[in-house]
């Protein structure tokens, strides 16, 4: 990536991005580029809303999971929280020492 020029007389990069031209990012998707393209664009109405970005399942992948695998996942996180919250307390407190599914006092 490169910095971006202050204004047209610094570069006329600059030029090219007031009119959306914006140069392909080899290290990302085609899709990735074409959506910035239409983010830059000059015309407003061009330019997707939040709604429809969030709606693209390819950058918002958990567009494509189900209710009942986001609960799992949201459960499955819930959990590791409690834990690393009982192992910051077992080193806080030196005496509680956390493994995955269990606890014992040491």
């Amino acid at each position: 990536l490169t910095n971006l020029p202050r204004n047209s007389s610094d570069d006329m990069l600059y030029e090219r991005l007031k009119v959306g031209d914006l140069p392909y990012l080899d290290n990302y998707s085609r899709e990735f580029n074409n959506l910035l393209k239409m983010m830059v664009s000059p015309d407003p109405l061009a330019r997707p809303s939040a709604a429809r970005i969030l709606s693209n399942s390819s950058l918002n992948p958990s567009m494509n999971k189900s209710r009942s695998q986001l609960y799992k996942e949201l459960k499955e996180a819930r959990e590791k929280v409690a834990l690393l919250e009982l192992q910051l307390a077992a080193t806080s407190s030196g005496g509680v020492t956390a493994t995955l599914g269990t606890s014992r006092v040491s």
